[in-house]
């Protein structure tokens, strides 16, 4: 069955039935050429198969909305096409979105579009909350762009931790590896360790009872 047979320009437009006497009703296929080019096949056992596509012509996409769909980006990939660009990447091992903004984070909700998840940095996430850097998540550990609260279980009072206006330096706290003794409290040396220690250790000095 030929389409426009009597016109030059798609005189290669054929759709026809491979019918062949074998077992296998894989082999007996109905075929969509354009062009001289196989871009579909519908086979005898059921499936649909199409052209790979491209990110700005995805395989699956719409009569009002071409460049928005789906699209085979590789061997065992399919991706998501909006507006002519890579939305997302689904394979066997893992779904990857883009990096996303502070403003617009990569992951984030219908009714709150600019709080989310997203890559600030190579290997650092991020957490946005109302378009700001709330949290970012590192190889060597985690940073708190705002101040920690903790919350009473009554949820009545806070405590928050958090640094003076401006810092002249970085500095870290390590926490001593054991318990305390009652009546002890906390100091930090001079490269950031913290120790137990007795008040009266602090007023009178080591060595004293």
């Amino acid at each position: 069955l030929e389409v426009n047979a009597s016109s030059g320009t798609y005189a290669s437009n054929v759709v026809y039935l491979n019918v062949t006497r074998a077992a296998d009703s894989a082999y007996n296929a109905l075929i969509y050429v354009a062009n001289a080019v196989e871009v579909s096949k519908l086979t005898g056992d059921g499936r649909w198969l199409l052209a790979d596509g491209l990110v700005g012509t995805p395989a699956f996409s719409f009569l009002g909305d071409d460049d928005t769909g789906l699209y085979s980006s590789g061997a065992n990939e399919l991706s998501f096409a909006i507006g002519g660009a890579q939305a997302a990447k689904l394979d066997s091992n893992s779904l990857a979105i883009p990096d996303g903004l502070v403003g617009t984070p990569g992951l984030s909700f219908l009714n709150d579009p600019n709080s989310g998840l997203y890559s600030s940095a190579a290997d650092q996430v991020s957490v946005a909350v109302g378009g700001n850097e709330l949290l970012q998540v590192r190889a060597d550990g985690i940073q708190a762009k705002q101040p920690l609260e903790l919350k009473a279980n009554d949820n009545s009072n806070t405590i928050s931790i958090k640094p003076t206006a401006a810092l002249s330096a970085s500095y870290s706290l390590t926490l001593p590896d054991d318990d305390p003794v009652g009546g002890t409290m906390l100091k930090r040396n001079s490269v950031g360790v913290c120790q137990w220690f007795s008040p009266w250790e602090f007023l009178y000095g080591s060595g004293h009872v």
